[in-house]
């Protein structure tokens, strides 16, 4: 199944973080839904929010958009 990139977790809320190195944010979200990252936490009784990630190779770093 495989594993979230990292995890934030505040009394209310999940923070589920999907990182991708010279991919895009999109595909870090598609690969949380395609996993079913969220699913373990689905009877938390916190709000979970699933947050994709890009970093550019060239930039090495996250990139602002213009």
């Amino acid at each position: 199944m495989g594993r979230i990139d990292a995890i934030v977790e505040t009394a209310a809320h999940l923070y589920l973080f999907g990182f991708k190195i010279g991919g895009s944010a999109q595909v870090a979200l598609d690969q949380i839904d395609t996993k079913d990252y969220a699913f373990s936490f689905q009877d938390s009784g916190k709000k979970v929010h699933k947050i994709g990630v890009a970093f550019s190779m060239i930039e090495r770093n996250i990139p602002v958009p213009k």
